[in-house]
């Protein structure tokens, strides 16, 4: 299926804690940042600036730490998106270079236009999300 993506980083200096382990909003960060090139890789990336005529707005968030990481693991982030109408799910699974399970995630999103009103999706993501088998 095409409705997944893989990202890989590394976990940096400032995503660590007084403890040595990656803090726990670093985690949302490192989502984003999967998310963020799953948009450019797709070609969405325009809709994730406050500037476009339409912006993906995070409605929901949600983390479950399993392992800690620490300064300089290297790290796997797995997406998986879906859709309904108008919300737009992304389910994360970070991997440790073990690939043990040590976050998941989720993030929803909706559409918003440049009033910050609710609206449809534009016709060229709704092409996007059907050659990507994103149903909704």
């Amino acid at each position: 299926m095409q409705n997944t993506y893989e990202f890989k980083s590394r976990v940096s200096f400032y995503d660590t804690d007084a403890m040595g382990v990656m803090h726990h909003a670093s985690y949302l960060r490192k989502f984003e940042d999967a998310r963020v090139s799953w948009l450019r890789e797709t070609g969405l990336n325009q809709h994730h600036y406050p500037q476009s005529d339409l912006v993906l707005a995070v409605i929901k968030a949600d983390v479950k730490y399993r392992l800690p990481t620490k300064y300089e693991d290297e790290i796997t982030v797995e997406l998986k998106i879906s859709k309904t109408r108008l919300k737009l799910f992304i389910d994360y699974v970070m991997k440790n270079e073990s690939q043990q399970v040590v976050a998941t995630g989720q993030t929803v999103h909706v559409p918003l236009n440049k009033e910050l009103q609710l609206c449809e999706y534009p016709v060229e993501m709704e092409n996007c999300f059907k050659r990507k088998e994103i149903n909704g």
